[in-house]
């Protein structure tokens, strides 16, 4: 990404919080690469496991499921 930039002037971290209706639908999504070798019941299981484990850090009955993007603000400067 940087190959072309000689150094970072400034990067900052910026905390997107999204909400999600059910952290089970986002594995159904995005887990696909690490649960290719499951099979559907294993896949359910491992879909409650992870909810199960998620839910102490990014679930609460106020907010529902709210996931932890970040999103990278940078600012490189090009080599001459």
């Amino acid at each position: 990404m940087f190959v072309n930039f000689t150094s970072v002037a400034y990067i900052e971290i910026i905390p997107r919080p999204t909400p999600m209706d059910d952290i089970s639908h986002w594995l159904d999504i995005f887990a696909n690469g690490v649960t290719k070798h499951l099979n559907k019941a294993q896949f359910e299981t491992f879909k409650q496991e992870c909810r199960e484990i998620l839910k102490e850090t990014i679930y609460t009955e106020k907010e529902g499921w709210m996931l932890d993007y970040k999103r990278l603000r940078v600012k490189a400067i090009k080599a001459c």
